[in-house]
């Protein structure tokens, strides 16, 4: 295939990073790599991978910025233009911030309701803020009725979606919740609640374990 008059059995190995590994057992052929670590174990060399501790032999890297999609932080930022951070936890993302939306997906204004008689009577979506303080909202998010949350104008923000029960439970699973226990009601699992707060006592009554 080089052409060298050599027929391809009998030419020697190409090693073009020159590593010592011929290039067709180098799991890594363009970039040096002696030792040909590869951490999880893809078959695709840590100095090549666009994931290197998370198993992705496909490499798929859907907006090019150089890491691969295993190992990407997507975005999430509502029609509003709030911007969430998120946490991977098993093999889920998941919203590490309460929602403050204002609009449905489609930009439809979702209705603003203090008053907790009219609450208690709606049958369409609404949202409200913690003690009716509009300065919560930062901290806390923004309180939404199952009307808005059950809406098809969608109240997550795009490429999101109001997760499942079966959803949930994956996320249960992940923290270290039973299979037996998961599919309990009411109280059910040990400490899989504590897991998912925060560190500290700024938010949580002490000892916030």
């Amino acid at each position: 295939t080089d052409y060298n008059g050599k027929g391809d059995a009998c030419d020697e190995m190409q090693d073009i990073d020159e590593d010592g590994v011929p290039d067709d057992k180098d799991n890594c052929p363009s970039i040096h790599n002696p030792n040909q670590a590869d951490t999880d174990i893809d078959r695709v060399g840590d100095a090549c991978d666009n994931c290197p501790k998370v198993y992705n032999p496909n490499q798929s890297d859907v907006d090019d910025d150089g890491i691969g999609d295993a190992c990407d932080t997507p975005e999430c930022k509502d029609v509003d233009g709030n911007v969430y951070k998120v946490v991977k936890v098993g093999n889920q993302w998941w919203m590490a911030e309460n929602l403050r939306v204002t609009r449905y997906r489609n930009t439809n204004p979702i209705p603003y309701v203090d008053d907790t008689t009219k609450w208690s009577n709606l049958q369409t979506g609404a949202y409200c803020d913690f003690e009716n303080n509009l300065l919560n909202s930062t901290t806390y998010g923004r309180l939404y009725n199952w009307y808005a949350v059950n809406d098809s104008r969608n109240i997550a923000p795009d490429g999101w979606h109001v997760p499942s029960d079966d959803e949930w439970k994956q996320l249960e699973i992940a923290l270290g919740m039973s299979q037996e226990d998961v599919h309990k009601e009411l109280w059910r699992g040990s400490n899989v609640g504590g897991k998912m707060k925060e560190v500290g006592i700024t938010h949580w009554s002490s000892p916030n374990t």
